[in-house]
């Protein structure tokens, strides 16, 4: 009947859609591993992960969405078996609009070349800065992990991990460290390190927590509070 050929109709519509977007999807694909660029994210798969995770923490806004440049960047880490600690100055929201350009180069052997300008967002100056870029940083794992359910690298891990690490860097072990006077009281003065060396510190700290979580396949929950309580 009518009603079954409409059926049928749209399955085969479907089916050649999907093949239609398969092929150019590889297509892309093979054009970034050429020009050594990160895979795109399709739009799809962004919208996905970003529902799964907020069906538990509720709607994000633009500031607190990572890019889908870098969460590209990410994907491409994980499916390639490593997990990189980026510098906060690449760790962009969709607020930041970190798209980069393509630019044409000639090599050492005459041969023209594309690449893609890799744009940066800036750094944190302030404590509330330094709390937005972990929460953007936090929501890109979170992304992830929806994303790689069978990754043991995400299990467990919540926004509690990453308010932690921040309350640890802005607080009494680090940023706000006492230290004695020196003059044989038991006075205590402020350490009163410097911005720049503190969020170097930071970058050193995560770089350890996924060098850990991707060498030794375990959850970055764990080691993200090993390297906290890692004096050395």
């Amino acid at each position: 009947n009518a009603g079954a050929r409409a059926a049928l109709a749209s399955v085969v519509a479907a089916w050649q859609q999907a093949a239609d977007t398969s092929e150019k999807e590889r297509g892309l694909k093979a054009e970034a591993r050429a020009m050594g660029l990160p895979k795109p994210l399709l739009q799809t798969e962004r919208q996905a992960m970003r529902a799964a995770v907020e069906r538990n923490l509720g709607p994000m806004d633009e500031r607190e969405e990572p890019s889908p440049d870098y969460l590209a960047v990410k994907l491409e880490e994980i499916e390639g078996g490593d997990l990189l600690a980026s510098s906060l100055d690449e760790v962009g929201s969709v607020k930041d609009d970190l798209h980069g350009q393509l630019q044409s180069s000639l090599d050492a052997s005459g041969r023209l070349r594309i690449i893609k300008e890799k744009k940066k967002a800036k750094m944190p100056v302030n404590s509330e800065e330094l709390r937005s870029k972990l929460k953007v940083e936090c929501n890109a794992m979170l992304m992830l992990a929806a994303r790689f359910r069978n990754k043991s690298w995400f299990d467990g891990l919540s926004t509690k991990d990453f308010q932690k690490y921040a309350d640890f860097l802005l607080g009494e072990k680090i940023y706000q460290l006492q230290i004695p006077r020196g003059d044989g009281s038991a006075q205590t003065m402020a350490a009163s390190p410097s911005w720049d060396l503190m969020i170097s510190y930071e970058h050193k700290l995560r770089k350890e927590a996924y060098r850990r979580t991707s060498r030794e396949g375990r959850p970055l929950t764990a080691t993200m509070a090993e390297v906290m309580a890692d004096a050395t």
